[in-house]
C-alpha cells in the first residue's frame, strides 16, 4: 500500500529511527532478552503454578494466574525500551545529531510523528514476539490453550499501553534538554503505569477480564491526548535554542498571582473579570450540565439492577414520615449541634473538591468529571429506589432541592474550572509555555473557588442544616 504524500517524510524519519535502534546492541540486547528469555521463564512459572494448585484441587485460581503472566510478558519489553523513547529528542541534542534533522524541509508534525512511530514499533514487535513464545510454551509444556478472546484482549491492551508510555516519553523528551532530565521525569510514566498494571491484574484474577475493555478505551483516550499534545507543543526552533531546563519559582509565582488578582477598572472589577472568564467557558459549562443530567439518569437506571431488599423498600412507604421527620428535626433542636453539622458539611464538600482537583489535574480533567457525577448518580439511584417501592421518584427532592439550588451551581462551577485546568495543557496557545498555561489555569480555578464556590458552599451548608430538614419534614407530613 502506497502512503499518502504527506506521510512519506514521516515514514522516512520513522524508518531511520528503527534502523538506529536495531543497530545499537545496547538497546537491542535487553529488549531481545526480555522478548525471548522472559516468556520462557514465565512458561516455567505458569506450569509450576498450575501443577501446584492442581495438587490441592485449585485449578480455577491457576487458570486465572496464567493470563496475568501473559500481561507481564507483553509489558516488560515495552518498559525496557522506555529509555529509547525518553532520549529520542534529548539524546540527539546531546549527541549534536539533531540540528541536521531539524533543518530538513519537514513539517514539525511530520518530524514528531516519524519519531513517535519509529520509537513505538520495535518494542511493540518485541512484546508480540514475547507473547507468542509464552503462548506456544503453554501449549507445549502445560497443555494449556489461551482463549482467543483473552489473547486478543491482552494484545490490544499491550498495544495501547505501549502507545501511551511512548507518547508520554516523547513529549517529555521534546520538552527537556538532556537525557538525565528526561530520565528523572520517567517516574511520571512508571508509577501510573505500575498502578494500572496492578488494577489490571486484580481484574484478571477476579475472573472479570471483560472489564479490561474499559481500560483499553481509557488508554486510547489518554494516548490520543498525549499525541495531540506532543504534536501541538513541538517546536523545532525552541528545541534548538533551549540550552538548560530552569525552574523559575519567582516567575511562576508572579504569573500565578497576576492571573489570580487581575481585575478590570471600576467597582467590583475582580468579580467582573471573573464572570467574563466564566463566559468564555460556555462550552465546558454546557458539557458539565449535560454530565449532571446523565449522572441522574444513569443512577436512576441502575436502581433495577441493584434494588434494595424488600424490607428496606417497604420502609420507604411505611413509617417513613414519622421516623425521618423525627430524626431530621432533631438536627436543628440544638444550635450547637446544628452549627457543628454545618461546618462538617462544608468540610466534607471542600474535601471532596480537593480530591477532585488532585485527580482532575493528574488525568487532564477526566477524573474530575467522574467525581462530579458520583453524588448526582447516587441521588438518581435513590429516586429509582423510591419508584420501585411504589413512591414517586420526586419524593427525593425535599432532601435535595432546598440546598441543592445553591450547591449544584457551586459544584458545577468548581468542576468546570477543574476540567479547564486539567485540559488546558493538552493544546496550549502558540508561543506559550506549558508551565505558564498550567499556572494560569490553576489561577482561574483559584478565582472561581475563592470568589464563588466557597461562599456558595457555605450558604448551601447552612441551608442543608436549617432549611432542608424543615422542608423535608413538612413534605413528609
Amino acid at each position: 500500500m502506497r502512503l499518502p504524500a504527506t506521510l512519506r517524510p514521516a515514514w522516512i524519519v520513522a524508518r531511520r529511527e528503527m534502523l538506529d535502534m536495531v543497530r545499537d546492541w545496547r538497546q537491542m540486547a535487553p529488549t531481545l532478552l526480555l522478548a525471548l528469555g522472559f516468556p520462557l521463564l514465565m512458561d516455567f512459572g505458569a506450569k509450576e503454578a498450575l501443577d501446584f494448585v492442581a495438587s490441592y484441587g485449585g485449578t480455577v485460581m491457576g487458570e486465572r494466574f496464567v493470563p496475568f503472566l501473559l500481561l507481564m510478558v507483553g509489558f516488560f519489553p515495552v518498559s525496557a525500551s522506555l529509555y529509547t523513547a525518553l532520549s529520542v529528542f534529548a539524546g540527539e541534542k546531546e549527541r549534536r545529531s539533531l540540528e541536521p534533522l531539524l533543518v530538513t524541509p519537514l513539517a514539525d508534525w511530520q518530524l514528531y510523528v516519524g519519531k513517535f512511530v519509529g520509537t513505538v514499533v520495535p518494542p511493540l514487535l518485541a512484546a508480540y514476539l514475547g507473547m507468542a513464545i509464552y503462548t506456544a510454551g503453554l501449549i507445549l509444556w502445560a497443555d494449556w490453550h489461551t482463549p482467543a478472546s483473552l489473547l486478543i484482549l491482552v494484545v490490544v491492551l499491550a498495544t495501547v499501553q505501549a502507545t501511551v508510555m511512548v507518547a508520554v516519553a516523547v513529549v517529555i523528551s521534546s520538552q527537556t534538554t538532556s537525557v538525565r532530565a528526561a530520565g528523572l521525569l520517567a517516574s511520571f510514566i512508571i508509577l501510573p503505569i505500575g498502578g494500572l498494571i496492578l488494577a489490571e491484574s486484580f481484574v484478571i484474577i477476579s475472573a472479570t477480564p471483560q472489564w479490561l475493555w474499559g481500560f483499553v478505551a481509557a488508554l486510547v483516550l489518554v494516548a490520543a491526548i498525549f499525541i495531540r499534545m506532543g504534536v501541538h507543543m513541538f517546536d523545532r526552533e525552541e528545541l534548538l535554542v533551549r540550552d538548560i531546563d530552569q525552574l523559575d519559582l519567582r516567575k511562576g509565582w508572579t504569573t500565578f498571582w497576576t492571573r489570580l488578582s487581575d481585575k478590570t477598572p471600576g467597582r467590583c472589577g475582580w468579580y467582573r473579570l471573573t464572570f467574563e472568564r466564566l463566559r468564555q467557558w460556555r462550552l465546558p459549562l454546557t458539557l458539565m450540565l449535560g454530565v449532571w443530567g446523565a449522572a441522574l439518569l444513569v443512577g436512576y437506571g441502575q436502581a433495577d439492577r441493584f434494588a434494595f431488599p424488600p424490607e428496606v423498600g417497604a420502609s420507604l412507604t411505611t413509617g417513613m414520615s414519622e421516623n425521618v421527620s423525627t430524626i431530621i428535626l432533631g438536627w436543628t433542636s440544638d444550635p450547637r449541634m446544628a452549627g457543628g453539622l454545618s461546618l462538617l458539611i462544608l468540610y466534607h464538600n471542600l474535601r471532596t473538591l480537593l480530591i477532585e482537583a488532585v485527580l482532575g489535574v493528574l488525568s487532564f480533567g477526566v477524573l474530575a468529571v467522574i467525581v462530579f457525577m458520583l453524588p448526582w448518580g447516587l441521588i438518581g439511584f435513590l429516586a429509582g429506589q423510591f419508584a420501585l417501592a411504589g413512591v414517586t421518584p420526586f419524593a427525593v427532592m425535599p432532601f435535595v432541592v432546598p440546598h441543592g439550588v445553591v450547591e449544584l451551581p457551586a459544584l458545577l462551577l468548581a468542576s468546570t474550572a477543574l476540567f479547564h485546568w486539567g485540559a488546558a495543557t493538552i493544546a496550549p496557545p502558540p508561543g506559550r509555555g506549558l508551565f505558564e498555561v498550567w499556572l494560569e489555569a490553576a489561577a482561574d480555578f483559584g478565582r472561581v473557588m475563592v470568589g464563588l464556590v466557597l461562599p456558595l458552599l457555605a450558604i448551601a451548608s447552612l441551608l442543608e442544616t436549617f432549611l432542608t430538614p424543615v422542608v423535608a419534614a413538612w413534605v413528609l407530613g
